[in-house]
């Protein structure tokens, strides 16, 4: 560990942890005992959970000191004044990132196994640090993609931009995690979305993925993740200004379908004529995935021949609309049948939809068919019932079929007889497919008046009924039960659940 003159370890005061010093550059002891100790435990842990690697958070210098807390004690060697000028210990700190970096990749990539080693990388917008971390990792994380709650001055755009694009090219694993512009949250911050969505596409490689950060911490879902523009049209550039349209006075990639356009600057730039018909993406809503499987938020399309790229923003065009928007999707049981509800936006030559069924584990069958509407923009609802499913679970999805022929499939929704009756909602197991983890959760939930007088017990069972093993809650109250259900001793397959509260059986 780095310690002080008078021998104390200096502790990151926001999250309480002890600054590393592995590679012996800041102390000069020779701590390669340390580093070893360091990733023996670490390989130890991935192999009992499961885990293809690890993501190394605050790795970053400005973590340190001035971005997230302070250093107790106080150490002036880590005090940066302002981000052109480093802290005294900034270039050693680079050379001691890179050194670890190194022995862990050696390790990690060393035997049979192959664990990946994803750092943070910060903001990547401080000028001086000029050592590249990710030369030495499989990829990590950009935080602040594109802005940091604040817009950032184009220069420092670019010089993120630009540095993203150099680990990019090098078919590095590369996620761009962002937050909500001015302490704004996601749920309803459609512009930033958009404009976090466009930065993506504009810098998207084959290994390229973006995380949106909801008001609560966690990743969440949000409708411009379906942006189906197609594959990019050129790979990624060496540099952001090969992208820049002089025309336009906007950063633009073009994909198959469609293209991505970006305004970093403080001025918002009309396009008079976008030379034809695009359709512009609009997201609504979004947030945290209920436990029934179902998305919040919508995906619409609006047809423009010009569009104005805000200022600090960002727009996506698709060269055709959506041929069907689909907002909502569910199966419910009814009275002896299974009821699929279904709910679109708009419709474009929408010949109708097949409803396809399967058991647990089996392929698909298609079972009926539903006429569309052709070409829409107004909300239609469309409804199915399914009376033989025999009072077994069964698979449901749809697949929407274009007068073309054309074909997208929605789904899959798995839906068992007596779930979300009276009052009560059993929740999709998480995570779902489990094959890495040791276990999954499930969450037993109650609406209105309706209470868990006693408790109720989930059993588990495999495709033909057997009982494989009983759970009792973790946690209870009168309107949740939570279950963690332990996964040793299953073999591979598919498996059901079922509680039974009061008289229901879900």
């Amino acid at each position: 560990f780095v310690l002080d003159a008078s021998g104390k370890r200096l502790r990151q005061t926001t999250w309480n942890w002890y600054v590393m010093d592995p590679s012996g550059l800041i102390s000069g002891a020779d701590t390669n005992g340390w580093k070893e100790y360091w990733v023996s435990r670490t390989k130890q842990e991935m192999r009992s959970t499961g885990s293809d690697g690890i993501f190394a958070d605050s790795y970053d210098l400005a973590v340190i000191n001035s971005c997230c807390g302070s250093l107790d004690p106080a150490d002036p060697r880590f005090n940066a004044t302002n981000p052109i000028k480093p802290p005294p210990v900034g270039l050693e700190w680079g050379k001691h990132i890179n050194i670890f970096g190194s022995y862990v990749m050696r390790r990690f990539h060393s035997g049979p196994e192959r664990f990946y080693f994803l750092p943070n990388f910060g903001g990547m917008i401080t000028t001086w640090d000029t050592i590249r971390y990710w030369r030495h990792s499989d990829g990590g994380m950009v935080e602040g993609f594109a802005h940091w709650r604040n817009p950032f001055a184009v220069g420092d755009w670019k010089l993120q931009m630009n540095r993203i694009l150099g680990i990019t090219r090098l078919n590095k694993i590369l996620i761009l995690q962002s937050y909500p512009y001015n302490g704004k949250s996601f749920d309803t911050d459609d512009d930033d979305r958009a404009f976090l969505i466009a930065n993506y596409l504009l810098i998207k490689g084959p290994r390229t993925y973006v995380a949106l950060i909801g008001h609560g911490g966690e990743v969440e879902w949000y409708p411009e993740y379906d942006i189906t523009v197609g594959n990019y049209i050129a790979p990624p550039p060496g540099r952001i200004d090969s992208l820049y349209d002089t025309a336009w006075k906007v950063y633009r990639r073009n994909y198959a379908n469609g293209m991505a356009l970006v305004n970093p600057t403080a001025t918002p730039r009309p396009i008079a004529s976008l030379g034809g018909t695009y359709y512009l993406h609009q997201g609504r809503g979004g947030g945290v995935i209920a436990p029934n499987g179902q998305k919040k938020g919508t995906l619409t399309t609006v047809p423009v021949t010009s569009v104005v790229v805000p200022a600090h923003g960002g727009v996506v065009l698709r060269t055709t609309p959506i041929p069907v928007e689909l907002s909502s999707f569910r199966v419910v049981a009814g009275d002896g049948a299974f009821i699929l509800e279904w709910t679109t936006e708009t419709e474009s030559n929408n010949a109708g939809f097949e409803i396809q069924r399967a058991q647990p584990g089996d392929a698909f069958r298609t079972i009926g068919w539903v006429k569309g509407h052709g070409t829409t923009t107004s909300e239609r609802r469309y409804r199915f019932v399914d009376a033989a499913h025999h009072g077994e679970c069964l698979k449901y999805r749809l697949r929407q079929v274009d007068v073309d022929g054309t074909a997208t499939v929605y789904g899959d929704r798995l839906a068992c007889p007596g779930a979300g009756m009276d009052g009560f909602t059993l929740g999709a197991n998480y995570p779902n497919p489990a094959r890495s983890n040791s276990t999954t959760t499930v969450t037993l939930t109650t609406a209105g008046e309706t209470r868990l007088a006693a408790v109720p017990v989930l059993a588990v069972t495999d495709i033909s009924g057997r009982t494989i093993r009983k759970v009792h809650p973790v946690q209870m109250n009168p309107q949740k039960a939570t279950y963690i259900i332990p996964l040793n001793g299953f073999a591979p397959g598919v498996y059901l659940y079922r509680v039974q509260a009061g008289k229901n059986v879900l």
